[in-house]
């Protein structure tokens, strides 16, 4: 992971919130190097969005993301 804004590796990550009846993580990250603050989701995607390949020496994976991704999301049972 590298900072969006300025390209500094390893920014600290922070609080992580898991939303049980979304199933989805979110994590706060911070940069030191230039202060910026943004958030990341780790979300599930379908298996047939995603291709991977393998280099001829099988030292490095590649996934390509066919498509794109649109965030629907759903409604609050809370509500």
């Amino acid at each position: 992971m590298q900072c969006p804004n300025c390209g500094a590796k390893k920014p600290v990550t922070g609080r992580t919130r898991s939303d049980d009846w979304l199933n989805l993580v979110i994590r706060r990250r911070h940069c030191r190097s230039c202060d910026h603050r943004w958030y990341t989701a780790e979300v599930e995607i379908p298996a047939e969005a995603v291709s991977h390949t393998r280099d001829a020496d099988r030292l490095r994976t590649s996934f390509i993301f066919n498509g794109t991704l649109t965030y629907n999301p759903p409604n609050d049972p809370t509500n």
